[in-house]
């Protein structure tokens, strides 16, 4: 959490590569479980795949290249302890 509006970060996710597979096709008001992994981070950059099942099937599966922008200093950040924390990396 943050103690005051001053440690606030006025930050963005900034993506630059977004490789998606569709594997089977989904129809209107299927029902459909979207699985979100956060996979890894080095240095400044990130990488998230999410997955979409229908039953046992994937249909469709996607990794997402990413970085954290700092709006006010205008460059990509090292993201902080606290977003990797939200993430579910640990220290």
């Amino acid at each position: 959490t943050v103690k005051n509006t001053e440690e606030a970060l006025f930050a963005a996710g900034c993506f630059w590569g977004v490789n998606i597979r569709y594997l089977k096709e989904v129809l209107l008001r299927e029902e459909v479980i979207i699985e979100t992994q956060f996979t890894s981070i080095k240095n400044k950059v990130g990488q998230i795949n999410h997955m979409m099942r229908r039953g046992d099937d994937i249909c469709c599966t996607a990794e997402f290249t990413f970085g954290i922008f700092d709006l006010s200093k205008r460059k990509l950040i090292v993201p902080p302890i606290e977003w990797l924390r939200a993430m579910g990396v640990n220290d």
